[in-house]
């Protein structure tokens, strides 16, 4: 059986840049991978997307 794909998009174009790249983290240590796989992409300041990471299973403890 194929996963579905979770794809998380998140920038950089704000002042809490922290909070900004912390929450698709924590989202990807969330994520049931048995039904999901995990792509994130970053907006970059001229618009493009960045893919980031991708995830089949739980990232491990401490993973960015």
């Amino acid at each position: 059986m194929s996963k579905e794909a979770l794809l998380i998009v998140y920038s950089g174009r704000s002042a809490e840049l922290e909070v900004t790249v912390r929450t698709p983290e924590r989202v990807m240590h969330a994520v049931i991978y048995d039904k999901l796989a995990g792509k994130t992409y970053f907006i970059a300041l001229d618009g493009c997307f960045i893919e980031t990471q991708e995830f089949t299973e739980t990232p491990a403890e401490g993973e960015r």
